[in-house]
C-alpha cells in the first residue's frame, strides 16, 4: 500500500511531496536499499482528518481494501 503526497494530517509543511509504502507482512529493515515498487490500482485522494486516531482508522480500512484488490 502506497502513499504519494504532502500528508496533510501530519506535516507541517504542506508543499513537500514524499512517497510512503507500506509492505504487509514484511519484517526486514530495507532502509537505504533500493526498491522496485508496480502500481496496480488506484484507490483514494488525498485527505486531511481531524487527527492521528481517524487517519489510523482509514489506513485500517484501507488495507483491507488494498488486501481485498490484490487477492482478485
Amino acid at each position: 500500500m502506497m502513499s504519494i503526497g504532502v500528508r496533510p494530517t501530519v506535516s507541517t509543511d504542506a508543499t513537500k511531496r514524499v512517497i510512503e509504502i507500506n509492505i504487509f507482512d514484511f519484517n526486514k529493515d530495507v532502509y537505504g536499499q533500493k526498491l522496485r515498487v508496480f502500481l496496480k490500482h488506484y484507490m483514494r485522494s488525498e485527505v486531511k482528518f481531524n487527527g492521528l486516531e481517524e487517519l489510523k482508522l482509514q489506513l485500517n480500512k484501507d488495507k483491507q481494501k488494498a488486501l481485498s484488490m490484490l487477492n482478485k
